[in-house]
């Protein structure tokens, strides 16, 4: 189905409300670009294509990449990771110390 919207000067967009005849009019939608083309999607199938998209790209980055480079890459990564919790110190690493 094909509908004509139109884009005022002030940047709204307007959808006749023809378009939504098959969708929820309660949900919340969110608009995606694809190139030159908008794409309105339900919130929740958004984030599920967001997701995917970047898992798309991850791919396509990872099957580039040398097996050295991905090595590094995943030490970054886990340099960048939030440490949350105290690391055990070496005393507590000690087996006399495991059993008591």
């Amino acid at each position: 189905m094909s509908v004509r919207i139109k884009a005022k000067k002030n940047g709204d967009i307007v959808i006749p409300h023809s378009a939504f005849d098959n969708l929820n009019p309660e949900a919340d939608y969110e608009v995606e670009q694809e190139g030159n083309a908008l794409r309105v999607v339900p919130v929740n199938q958004a984030i599920v294509s967001d997701f995917e998209r970047r898992q798309n790209e991850a791919r396509l980055r990872r099957d580039s990449m040398t097996p050295q480079e991905r090595a590094a890459d995943f030490l970054e990564w886990v340099n960048s990771l939030e440490v949350r919790a105290p690391h055990l110190p070496d005393e507590a690493l000690r087996r006399e110390n495991m059993y008591d």
